[in-house]
């Protein structure tokens, strides 16, 4: 091996491995998952259709559900269900479902994020998928872990849509691509 080719390799291992130091850092910033169970899972039936959802990572929607889409809630979670179409599960009253624990779902009319937020004796979950916005008719949810805006881990086993949904969520923030970028320039 000629002295030229030498430190091309050495130029390309070196380049190789600063690369991978910051892959690791920008891993090591994401959230850990909760025995595994981290992120949205979700089955059963809505509107007459099988609906399976399974992300690592789904968004967390704060304070603008009904902005984004169309739901009085204070916490949203989105997705996508397995064939790609849009899901988004709304909590409308999540510190007075963690204040219970567990809650029973059932429906009231509320017209703003705030006046469903001040429902305290049953937790108030919406459904949607692709364009379709339901309310839970029944069921439970329970919150087991809630800080705001950082963490929201629970079960939901919901009749909603005509159907049945049930599921864990374990969410969090997704980490901010361009604050990462920015940190590192």
């Amino acid at each position: 091996m000629t002295a030229r080719v030498r430190t091309i390799v050495a130029v390309t291992l070196l380049v190789a491995l600063t690369g991978c130091g910051a892959a690791s850092q920008s891993l090591s910033s994401l959230p850990e998952p909760r025995d595994g169970r981290s992120g949205l899972k979700l089955s059963g039936t809505f509107e007459g259709r099988t609906l399976a959802v399974s992300d690592g990572l789904p968004r967390l929607v704060l304070q603008d559900c009904r902005a984004r889409h169309d739901i009085p809630a204070e916490v949203c979670f989105a997705s996508r269900s397995m064939d790609g179409s849009p899901v988004v599960v709304g909590l409308a009253n999540a510190e007075a479902i963690a204040s219970e624990g567990r809650m029973e779902a059932a429906q009231a009319r509320c017209a703003t994020v705030a006046a469903c937020r001040e429902v305290t004796d049953h937790a108030l979950v919406f459904v949607r998928v692709d364009d379709t916005v339901k309310q839970a008719t029944g069921g439970s949810v329970s919150i087991s872990e809630l800080r705001d805006a950082e963490r929201y881990v629970g079960e939901l086993r919901l009749r909603v849509g005509g159907g049945r949904l049930s599921g864990t969520f374990d969410v969090v923030p997704r980490p901010d691509p361009e604050a990462e970028q920015g940190a590192d320039a």
